[in-house]
């Protein structure tokens, strides 16, 4: 069975690589490699939020939660399952977290959804991660791809502020029209 990357994962420190089978099943996320890449870019993380609608995600969620209390790392999941519910979701969630983890989710494939949510964590100083280059040349943050890169998007990276680690390694940075 081939695995392929949906096209359509994103993430506030993205569960990056959450990978489907060609018959939908989820295989488990490579997270903690993603976990620990992040938080040698941004060491300063102590909260990590993460906004669902669908059961099927708690496979990558308890993943998360291993690598995060491994990591000394408060993680707040909130599950939203509709759209109307969303902007609740994530007001709810912004004073609790520094960083929201953005999983392969139809809820955040709306535009609508994506732009709010994009505008409310710059105004809210609110890293994200997502896990396709699409995401990220759509207002994400942080990639950490299936090559194992980490990449930046520049405009982000410069409107919320942000300084990369001395420790990050080696980064490449995406950069917007």
């Amino acid at each position: 069975m081939k695995n392929s990357v949906p096209k359509r994962c994103l993430m506030i420190v993205s569960l990056c690589l959450i990978l489907v089978a060609a018959a939908g099943s989820a295989v488990p996320p490579k997270i903690d490699k993603s976990l620990e890449t992040y938080l040698k870019v941004f060491p300063e993380v102590k909260s990590i939020g993460v906004i669902y609608s669908r059961a099927d995600l708690e496979p990558a969620i308890r993943q998360l939660e291993s690598g995060a209390r491994a990591k000394k790392i408060k993680l707040v999941k909130i599950s939203s399952p509709t759209i109307k519910e969303f902007p609740d979701a994530v007001t709810q969630i912004k004073d609790q977290v520094d960083t929201i983890w953005v999983l392969d989710d139809p809820l955040y494939s709306v535009q609508d959804v994506w732009a709010f949510f994009l505008f409310f964590t710059i105004r809210n100083n609110l890293k994200t991660v997502v896990s396709t280059g699409k995401a990220l040349s759509e207002g994400g943050l942080f990639y950490y791809n299936d090559l194992q890169e980490v990449v930046i998007n520049r405009r982000m990276l410069n409107l919320l502020r942000l300084k990369v680690s001395s420790n990050a390694g080696e980064i490449k940075y995406y950069e917007p029209d």
